[in-house]
């Protein structure tokens, strides 16, 4: 916890996010009254006084109850994030297990043959989490493992409207419809190639055709995902600029092959007629929506700088710091973003005024199927 902490403060002292800042400011300040605090009681007539008889035992029985009490929250509070997003070899081993068990129950959903449409959503570390494991479910799926995929849909009308977001500010609310509506053609396209995979049936193995690609949507709730290049690249913008032109974080939109108009696919192979998404290409047919709460320091909006101007942002106002970053399930705006995705799945949901259905009791959310049929999403 300690070495993961001295790391994003030493390396975000001067560079520290916006919304972060005060963090950085508050512990300044609390260093220096610890210091000051030190040098009173070693070289003064009161830290003298202190020392000896009932002020000595009161100091001795506090000063450990407020220690444990602080190192307590904080192991609680941030315990796993150090661990997730410190690269000590300590941390791999774990780290891997974690997200392997997501990308494995994400295949098991995709190979399963009933499932029609998947929705990721991560609070907290959980956005991070899901962030990697769809990185890594989306180049077994595309590549890889899978090998080519037949007839591959055409990536360039998505990159086409992409092109559209850049630079972010200048974009439209017609720009942004555009590109989430390619984004979930792409996805509707991919849906419908089928991929070969083995199943056990009956205690025989055998190989089956299952959709290539099933998720839709990526939700981040209060997600520290938000600091990228503080939490996944240790702080420093040319790592970051780097992980991100190796594509091992993948952009939404997402890099493309040799640059504008270019698109997402690639040559595997000289002489290889069939082209291949890049591994860092998942959200040209996934949508990112990005939840925060105005008090909430631990997520924050996702820049056009930072991971993609093609991520949907949605501030949530009012609530209490740290109190409402463990309440997006119960915040009904939350609520009503989480169904409008759900529920609206054709439209972009980040132009919904409004979502008109009431919360569903239940948890099974169903989409359409291109056969007419039904399925669980």
């Amino acid at each position: 916890m300690w070495r993961w902490a001295r790391r994003v403060f030493f390396t975000g002292l001067l560079t520290a996010p916006r919304r972060l800042r005060w963090i950085y400011a508050l512990a300044v300040g609390l260093a220096v009254l610890s210091a000051a605090a030190i040098v009173v009681l070693l070289f003064t007539p009161v830290g003298h006084a202190i020392s000896v008889g009932a002020p000595r035992i009161a100091v001795q029985v506090i000063a450990p109850v407020l220690l444990g009490v602080a190192s307590g929250w904080l192991i609680t509070s941030l315990g796993d994030l150090a661990r997730y997003t410190d690269d000590h070899p300590d941390n791999i081993d774990m780290r891997q297990a974690i997200r392997q068990r997501l990308v494995g129950l994400l295949d098991k959903l995709h190979d399963d043959g009933r499932y029609n449409r998947i929705i990721v959503i991560g609070h907290s570390l959980g956005g991070i989490v899901a962030y990697d494991a769809l990185r890594l479910l989306w180049a077994k799926r595309t590549g890889g493992d899978t090998g080519d995929i037949p007839g591959q849909a055409d990536d360039h009308a998505v990159a086409q409207a992409a092109a559209r977001l850049t630079p972010p500010g200048e974009a439209t609310p017609a720009d942004r419809k555009a590109f989430c509506a390619q984004q979930y053609a792409l996805y509707e396209d991919l849906r419908e190639r089928r991929i070969p995979v083995q199943k056990v049936v009956k205690g025989e193995p055998q190989t089956v055709d299952r959709p290539a690609w099933l998720v839709t949507d990526l939700v981040t709730l209060g997600s520290p995902i938000a600091y990228p290049g503080l939490l996944l690249a240790d702080g420093h913008d040319d790592e970051f600029r780097e992980l991100i032109g190796e594509r091992q974080l993948p952009t939404c939109p997402p890099q493309e092959v040799n640059g504008s108009g270019s698109g997402y696919r690639y040559q595997p192979t000289t002489g290889n007629t069939c082209l291949r998404y890049h591994h860092g290409a998942m959200f040209a047919a996934v949508r990112w929506t990005n939840v925060f709460a105005s008090p909430d320091f631990a997520g924050g909006p996702i820049t056009g700088d930072t991971l993609g101007a093609g991520v949907i942002n949605k501030e949530l106002p009012g609530g209490w710091p740290i109190i409402s970053h463990s309440r997006y399930w119960k915040n009904t705006k939350s609520r009503k973003i989480i169904e409008s995705v759900l529920n609206e799945a054709e439209k972009c949901h980040e132009l919904l005024s409004r979502c008109p259905r009431g919360l569903r009791g239940n948890h099974e959310m169903r989409a359409p199927r291109g056969d007419g049929q039904q399925d669980k999403a």
